[in-house]
């Protein structure tokens, strides 16, 4: 396992883990929303969390195994990883961000 492959995986998770705590926590004062339609739905089937616990690892497996068929040529492979991942550290600072409104008057 390269470093790039490991700070793909590394991204991906942590980003993950901080967007779905970060919006729960926003979700919890009265008018704090998902913006996005596919997980606020699934949010509100109690079905959010479950689907980053499944598309996480699917998303690692995945990458891990082209990248470890396709060698050196496919070091494109972790970019969709770190992309994922970066997105939802974004995601993360908008929240806290959210978050900071409501708690400073």
């Amino acid at each position: 396992m390269t470093i790039v492959e490991l700070l793909s995986y590394l991204t991906l998770v942590i980003g993950t883990l901080l967007d779905h705590i970060s919006t729960h926590y926003v979700l919890l004062f009265p008018g704090g929303y998902e913006g996005n339609a596919l997980p606020a739905w699934l949010m509100s089937i109690n079905l959010g969390f479950l689907f980053d616990l499944i598309f996480v690892p699917a998303c690692i497996l995945i990458s891990h195994f082209l990248y470890s068929r396709l060698g050196r040529v496919a070091i494109a492979v972790p970019i969709f990883n770190i992309v994922f991942g970066l997105r939802r550290f974004d995601a993360f600072f908008h929240n806290l961000y959210i978050l900071t409104l409501y708690l400073v008057p």
